[in-house]
């Protein structure tokens, strides 16, 4: 469904964000990333796509990339249900004395 969804609207950020999660989850995270990536164009500010983004990232051994995202999340204090996922992906991608 949410494939279809994103098929009908693939320029709808919340559309391309939920579809790109599921790719994540299902083990597709190039993919999701991609469309994470064009979804973060269109919305730079949601916090939903910069965290979903941000795992993408740590997922496939991007930590920099996925530490800068995390990082802008927690110093504008954004708020949304994943955030102490958020954080403590963070705290797992800083490395020791840094």
């Amino acid at each position: 469904m949410a494939e279809d969804a994103f098929q009908l609207a693939p320029d709808a950020p919340a559309v391309a964000d939920t579809y790109g999660w599921l790719l994540v989850e299902v083990g597709q995270i190039r993919e999701g990333a991609r469309i994470h990536e064009a979804a973060l164009a269109a919305a730079p500010k949601d916090p939903f796509v910069r965290y979903h983004l941000a795992v993408a990232y740590s997922r496939t051994e991007q930590h920099q990339r996925a530490r800068m995202l995390l990082r802008a999340l927690d110093d504008e204090g954004s708020t949304f249900p994943e955030r102490e996922a958020a954080e403590a992906l963070l705290t797992r991608l800083i490395p020791a004395g840094g």
